[in-house]
């Protein structure tokens, strides 16, 4: 979309990511899960856009459970590839947990 289309600075975080040469770091999932804040009223989840919203939210869900078998599958350097804190992903991903 229009908001990917400018150059980005990368956080300190991040920054530390790239420098050893992991591009795809598991902070990409952090933005969705972060930052999106569901409707109260299902019928207006029609009308969410941008970064944040239910389908980015189950895009990032879906990319990090392939991440995280590809990490038990190969578990040899799980350290290396390990970018995020579970302190920090577990949060982020258990908010969207909701009973129906």
């Amino acid at each position: 979309g229009k908001e990917f289309q400018k150059p980005v600075r990368i956080c300190k975080y991040c920054y530390s990511d790239v420098e050893q040469g992991n591009y795809f770091s598991q902070r990409r999932y952090l933005t969705p899960l972060t930052l999106y804040d569901p409707p109260d009223d299902e019928h207006d989840l029609e009308d969410e856009d941008g970064v944040a919203t239910h389908q980015t939210v189950a895009a990032a869900l879906c990319a990090l459970t392939s991440d995280l078998d590809a990490l038990v599958l190969n578990a040899s350097d799980v350290d290396s590839r390990l970018t995020l804190d579970p302190s920090i992903l577990l949060p982020a991903i258990t908010k969207h947990l909701r009973i129906r």
